[in-house]
């Protein structure tokens, strides 16, 4: 008797356990398929990848990426399509300083690797404006919540 439950719960314990290897190995396929160009943990970033002369559109202007230009830069170009869509402003960018972050057209990039056939970057968007005033506008800066929640 006591033989027979003993394997039942081997049984049941072979069986949970093997539910919990099928699920992690789908989930973790699942993640390990996105795109990794376009996937970020954080709402607030996300990442981009032009290969060279590709374009994205962002807001009302369009960044191309221009290949690598001399001396440690990178060149950009942006069409700003309301005002001039037939024109592009070319912008050269230290290598080493876009890595610190760098701003086309009032959107805020960071510079992950930029090679001679493609650029991949982190596009940092705007946070939304999560506290209100007292007036029922929103701040000018965002409020998302105390910076330590330990400290005094």
């Amino acid at each position: 008797m006591n033989n027979e439950r003993i394997n039942d719960w081997i049984g049941l314990v072979v069986l949970i356990l093997g539910g919990i290897v099928i699920f992690s190995f789908l989930y973790h396929a699942n993640i390990w398929l996105k795109r990794p160009e376009t996937y970020s943990a954080d709402p607030g970033k996300e990442k981009i990848l032009l290969a060279r002369d590709e374009g994205r559109k962002i807001g009302t202007e369009k960044i191309i990426y221009k290949g690598l230009a001399d001396d440690g830069k990178f060149a950009m170009a942006v069409v700003l399509l309301e005002m001039d869509p037939e024109y592009a402003y070319i912008h050269r960018i230290p290598i080493r300083k876009a890595k610190e972050g760098f701003s086309l057209v009032g959107h805020r990039f960071e510079l992950i690797s930029a090679r001679r056939s493609r650029i991949r970057m982190w596009y940092i968007k705007k946070a939304p404006a999560l506290a209100m005033a007292q007036n029922g506008t929103p701040e000018k800066e965002p409020w998302l919540g105390p910076r330590d929640a330990w400290g005094p």
